[in-house]
């Protein structure tokens, strides 16, 4: 799962439209199994700026047709632009929010509570 993980990138872009590429944590923050939800597999990784999560990736390895096969999903805890890849070939994007978008938004997914 670790060599799976690997294959994936992450670039964050900030507002002023400075590039950076995320470090993924080797070991992933949580692993579990479901064998009654047909998941023989999965794994949490994380995306991060230093020790900020700021992507997650979650792996997992599922019965399909009597073969297991491997499914990814990604999430992200940041608001700026965020382009994952796996293999060198972009596989997710997502653009920035506008700060009036989250920003004291509490029913939203992804929200910012300011003073």
């Amino acid at each position: 799962m670790r060599e799976l993980a690997s294959r994936f990138a992450c670039e964050k872009t900030n507002r002023v439209g400075d590039k950076q590429t995320l470090r993924l944590l080797s070991q992933p923050v949580a692993r579990y199994e479901s064998p009654t939800h047909g998941v023989t597999d999965g794994g949490l990784f994380v995306f991060a700026e230093a020790t900020d999560p700021e992507v997650f990736l979650l792996l997992e390895a599922r019965s399909a047709g009597g073969a297991l096969e491997w499914q990814f999903g990604l999430a992200r805890m940041v608001s700026v632009r965020v382009e994952v890849s796996y293999a060198d070939k972009t596989v997710w994007e997502v653009d920035t929010l506008a700060y009036e978008d989250y920003r004291n938004r509490p029913e939203l997914p992804y929200t910012l509570l300011a003073r």
